[in-house]
């Protein structure tokens, strides 16, 4: 919160005005569990949420949000651990980093439709989230976004989203499905790190060209990874720790099938093939990324 703005009391709120004539609350000190936020103070709608304006109420159980709030400030309701749910309205657009870090209560949201990204750090720690509503209208899913949701089971992420930040969904240990966007281009390095339970096959999309290192390492129990063509680089160690006996990789096309092994032996650090006894580093070269 600037320093220099004139803030104004109202009850338990103290808040600002914008230059619009509109309020953005920028702390409470009230001490009630559940709370209806006022679409109003003292005549002026309330239109945004400041900075840290709910840090550390750790009574609070339940929050509504008022239609007409458009920003969440940065870390708004971290550290509110005994928050259980939030109802966020549909005029929201934004909300800023860490929003609701170590919200450790926390089981379930939705996000309404006009939100684009979700912000570093937004559902760090949130240990107990198991389920999260995403709009179609997403584009990017930052750095440490999701770390440690150890509760959340799958996640369906929308076709719009075209980056995974770095760390994003790392250490979700009780993820077993995740549905990757058509139009990816970028995953960030240990996007999903340590997603020990994530089974089944994976496809990458098409439209994905990099991939950081130690994206999927840890993912022991994926059975099947589908390379898209348009994929051309990929990190070292990216499958590290891919043990299962069973799984194979492959790609769309025959050209992509013939070098999908020689990924994996990369991402491995393994560089020999059944067979052949000698270093391949030179055929892929190109490809590696430390």
């Amino acid at each position: 919160m600037r320093t220099d703005l004139k803030i104004h009391v109202s009850g338990y709120y103290s808040y600002h005005l914008r230059r619009d004539g509109t309020a953005v609350i920028d702390r409470y000190t009230g001490s009630e569990d559940e709370l209806a936020l006022p679409c109003q103070l003292d005549g002026f709608p309330v239109t945004g949420i400041g900075q840290e304006a709910f840090s550390d109420h750790r009574e609070i159980k339940k929050v509504i949000l008022p239609e007409g709030v458009k920003n969440v400030g940065r870390r708004a309701f971290n550290c509110c651990h005994k928050l259980k749910e939030i109802i966020l309205p549909d005029s929201l657009t934004g909300m800023g980093k860490y929003v609701f870090e170590d919200c450790q209560a926390l089981k379930e949201i939705r996000i309404p439709e006009r939100v684009r990204n979700i912000g570093q750090g937004a559902f760090l720690g949130c240990s107990r989230l198991e389920t999260i509503t995403l709009p179609g209208s997403l584009s990017a899913v930052w750095d440490f976004a999701f770390y440690g949701c150890t509760s959340l089971t799958c996640i369906d992420l929308p076709d719009g989203i075209t980056v995974i930040g770095r760390e994003a969904f790392s250490g979700c240990e009780s993820l077993v499905r995740v549905s990757l966007p058509g139009y990816m281009t970028y995953m960030g390095r240990k996007a999903f790190f340590g997603c020990e339970h994530l089974t089944g096959m994976l496809t990458l999309p098409e439209g994905l060209t990099y991939i950081e290192a130690e994206t999927f390492a840890g993912c022991r129990n994926l059975r099947k990874v589908i390379f898209p063509d348009t994929l051309k680089r990929i990190g070292k160690m990216t499958f590290r720790r891919f043990l299962q006996p069973e799984g194979h990789f492959s790609g769309h096309s025959e050209k992509n099938r013939k070098r999908s092994l020689l990924w994996l032996l990369f991402s491995l650090r393994c560089f020999t093939a059944e067979g052949d006894h000698g270093h391949r580093k030179g055929s892929l070269s190109g490809m590696l990324t430390d």
